[in-house]
Parts: C-alpha cells; structure tokens; sequence
C-alpha cells in the first residue's frame, strides 16, 4: 500500500487542496442558509401552474417556427376553395437539438382541447405527411412568427395572417419561410406521447435534418453562424420574449492544464 509521509511536499499539498475545499463548503452553506426556497410538489400542483413556473424558470428558450403542408380533404369553407398549397405555420418553445448523427431535432405539441382529437394543426400534418420545416426567429421576425400562434381553423392561413411568404425546399415537398435566415427542413423520425392524453399532455416529435439552409450575411469569417448577426429571440415566462443579450465566453475546464499549473 502507498503511503504518504505527513513531513512530504504531496500530503502538503493535499492537506493544503482539503482545507481549501472544506472551507469553501463552509462560505456555500453560510449563503445558502440566508435563503428561503419554496418547494413544489407537481403531484399538488394544477397543470396551469406547473405550466406557468416550468415556462419562467426554464428560460431563454429557442422558438422553433414549424411550417407544415395543410391535408385538403380536412379543410371546409373558403380555405378548401385555396387548393392542395395550404400551409400551417406554427411556434413552438419546447424545442432544442438532440443529436448531431444523425443530425435531429425535437420539439413537444401539447394537447388541444378545442382540436379534433385533441391534435394541434400541426401534429395532424406532421402525422399525415412526415416531413416539416423548423425556422429560426429573430428580431425581424418574431411578431409575425408571434402571429402565427392564434386559434386559427384548420386550413386557415397563418402565412396570410402574419405576411410570411414562402420559397421551395430543396428535399421535402413543405416550402421554407423566406424570412427565416436559418432553416432546416426536416422528416419525421418518431414521435413519443408523455401522459395520460388530458390536460397538459404533450406530443414530442424528432425529426432527422435533410437539409441546412442559412442566410450567408449571418456567418463570420469562419463560415459559422455569428450568434450577434442571427439575432435570436427566445421565449420567457408569460407574453415575454427575450433577445441574446450579452454574450460570455469560457473555456472547458482540462484536468491535464490544472495539474500542470499546479
């Protein structure tokens, strides 16, 4: 068994890196213990209050705006009149990228009571024709994108209501928005039903990306997405949206660099 002399330069230094961290323990706990934390149990909380804290503390989050090709044969009235070309557009904030190969994204579709089936628009096409465009928003776009998420009939156009206008994809059938500068069009790779189909149940749809499309003046010298030219918004808590703000920037930590500083 290797041990280490109390008299050594390493139980020193270890001695030394104990303490340390003992009393950096001791100041954590002397501040935490000037705060009052409020418990929530969901299993007490009602679906419209757990919606409202998950929303103001889960936050910034991406917008995905989501266009889809509207089902004809499911459209009445004038809306039927406009032809197979019918397309929804719709936002969605529970969005993010899941993996990188394949390259995916996902995004959840909660319930909607006043739907048939209780199916968003945009879950009913997604269903039927496997294939979606998600778009970026930003600080053109995001009151008209923002327009996009009334309580429109099925088939209604809310590229009409919000005056997006839209330019083909290059893989799927579902055109792209053109005021969008970063796009990608997507296929249905699986959807995953959370809870029991009431209140608060959600439909999370992966789609696997075919095809990037970006504005060219929103990438840097490097050929990357410059974050300050894409010009973001996210979604916060309420009727708030968010823009990137300040940035920060930070190197992962290397225990190799740590210890030869040491």
């Amino acid at each position: 068994m290797f041990c280490l002399a109390k008299n050594s330069s390493l139980f020193r230094l270890a001695s030394n890196e104990h303490v340390r961290r003992q009393l950096n323990v001791a100041r954590s706990q002397s501040n935490f213990s000037n705060k009052n934390f409020k418990s929530l149990d969901p299993k007490t909380e009602s679906v419209r209050n757990l919606y409202a804290f998950m929303t103001s503390a889960i936050v910034p989050r991406p917008i995905a705006l989501v266009s889809t090709k509207n089902n004809a044969e499911w459209m009445e009235g004038n809306d039927k009149e406009q032809g197979k070309e019918s397309i929804n557009v719709a936002p969605f904030s529970y969005f993010n990228a899941v993996s990188t190969e394949p390259p995916c994204i996902m995004f959840s579709i909660t319930q909607n009571g006043n739907k048939e089936g209780g199916k968003k628009d945009t879950l009913r096409n997604i269903q039927h024709f496997g294939e979606f465009v998600v778009h970026s928003v930003n600080e053109e776009n995001w009151e008209k994108a923002n327009q996009t998420s009334g309580e429109y009939p099925y088939g209604h156009s809310e590229l009409r209501e919000a005056g997006f206008t839209t330019i083909p994809s290059s893989v799927i059938t579902t055109p792209r928005i053109a005021e969008s500068s970063f796009s990608m069009e997507c296929k249905l790779e699986k959807i995953v039903e959370l809870g029991e189909g009431g209140p608060g149940s959600v439909s999370v749809v992966f789609g696997r990306i075919v095809m990037f499309h970006i504005d060219e003046s929103i990438l840097n010298e490097k050929g990357r997405i410059d974050p300050q030219k894409l010009k973001p918004v996210a979604r916060l808590g309420g009727i708030s949206y968010g823009t990137l703000g300040k940035v920060l920037q930070a190197p992962r930590p290397s225990l190799n660099e740590d210890k030869r500083k040491k």
